[in-house]
């Protein structure tokens, strides 16, 4: 026989119908309560914190010292929700902190940008964080969280450290606070000609000119020596011509004779 649910709680509570249908198999993402009793995590599409949820299935978070509920899942902006936000079936989304980890495809802060699914911590009022790239072409989910709430464990297939060799197949990575290790990262190619040929050379000093030769210091009266012609031409109004040799030619002729 099956059985019937409230029209308030029917498909509105998950762990209410699993505990119902399942009641000797355990789930992580029913209900989850820290140790000390003083934190617990559900999943409703009940509007239970003043936001738009649209019907879908919202992560709350309940502290048992203000006997209060907050929405871990809500968008900061308090834009309507698109999609259905779970916990994880795999393990802790409920850290003994009261940090909440979980799986969501809304865009809960500027960087997420991908329109996938991505893995979010938050916690408490509007301190909400991405865990995962956000940027991905591919979904990346919550597999557990540790206890302390420092290490959160996510599939993705994104590269995200060099030793990464797997390429796009999916893997799982630890996101740990205040951990994690120096990435050598590949040097671009430049993109500008001053970047590829590096710094230029300064301009070197102006030559000095000097339009004497040899040791030439200008006599005392200010004037240039004069300059003399070649061997083979003579000086003749002020220019260097050709010697005229047809009067040497002829002595000589009349010599030998």
């Amino acid at each position: 026989m099956n059985p019937v649910f409230p029209s308030s709680t029917t498909s509105v509570t998950p762990g209410i119908v699993d505990a119902t249908t399942q009641p000797e198999t355990h789930s992580y993402r029913d209900f989850q309560v820290t140790p000390d009793g003083h934190y617990a995590a559900f999943t409703t599409a009940l509007p239970l914190a003043p936001y738009s949820n649209n019907g879908h299935l919202e992560i709350y978070r309940y502290d048992s010292d203000g006997n209060s509920y907050e929405c871990a899942s809500c968008a900061p902006t308090l834009a309507p929700a698109k999609n259905d936000t779970t916990l994880s079936s795999y393990g802790l989304n409920l850290a003994d902190n009261g940090k909440v980890f979980f799986t969501s495809a809304e865009s809960l802060v500027l960087s997420d940008t991908n329109e996938k699914l991505d893995a979010y911590q938050w916690n408490g009022g509007l301190e909400v964080g991405i865990i995962s790239t956000g940027r991905s072409s591919f979904d990346s989910k919550l597999l557990s969280a540790s206890a302390d709430g420092t290490d959160a464990f996510f599939f993705t297939r994104d590269v995200l450290v060099d030793s990464d060799e797997n390429g796009g197949a999916v893997k799982i990575y630890d996101a740990r606070a205040n951990g994690g290790y120096l990435q050598s990262s590949a040097k671009l190619p430049c993109a500008a000609s001053d970047e590829c040929h590096g710094p230029g050379t300064p301009q070197p000093p102006a030559p000095e000119i000097n339009s004497i030769t040899g040791a030439g210091q200008l006599p005392a009266e200010g004037k240039l020596p004069k300059a003399k012609c070649k061997k083979g031409f003579v000086k003749k109004h002020k220019k260097c011509v050709k010697k005229h040799l047809r009067h040497h030619r002829k002595h000589r002729s009349g010599r030998n004779g």
